[in-house]
């Protein structure tokens, strides 16, 4: 009986010195699944959103112009997109109806082209703690990015529309 006792003690002992390894590693593992979620659902919004552009007719310009079309497209585009983030991380990359993704029109070849380019900040994100001799766990980027560039039209050349 006094075996079994002292035996007792020592499994929670060892469970006390293995369970924070295991809890840290497991919470690890969560929040870079997650990260690497939004960076992939970023990576392809931008994507997408560029691709939209292209379905812009610039031979029909809308009131406001082609360049004002073009960035309304994108935007929408990538707001739809991420409707199914929580809407504070939504905020964080498009804003409230998409002014914090960056879309350029440009001219690259004698051919016009959008860029599109989107932020994701993940400070203050995900708790962290700071362990001696370690630093901060898990160790996460300040933000994730992501860029996309789309062809317009090959018959329109730069400045046309």
């Amino acid at each position: 009986m006094n075996f079994k006792v002292r035996q007792a003690g020592a499994t929670a002992t060892e469970f006390a010195l293995v369970f924070p390894l295991l809890f840290l590693l497991l919470y690890g593992m969560i929040v870079y699944a997650y990260v690497f979620l939004v960076n992939e659902s970023i990576t392809y919004v931008a994507q997408e959103a560029a691709e939209a552009a292209v379905a812009v007719d610039p031979n029909d310009p809308p009131p406001g112009g082609y360049e004002a079309q073009v960035i309304q497209r994108v935007r929408t585009t990538a707001v739809d997109l991420l409707a199914w983030l929580p809407a504070s991380q939504r905020e964080r990359v498009v804003g409230g109806s998409g002014e914090k993704v960056q879309v350029q029109l440009e001219t690259s070849g004698g051919q016009q082209v959008v860029r599109v380019d989107m932020r994701f900040d993940l400070d203050g994100l995900f708790p962290t703690i700071a362990l001696p001799l370690v630093g901060r766990v898990p160790p996460m980027p300040e933000s994730l990015g992501a860029n996309a560039i789309a062809l317009l039209d090959p018959g329109i050349e730069a400045g046309g529309g």
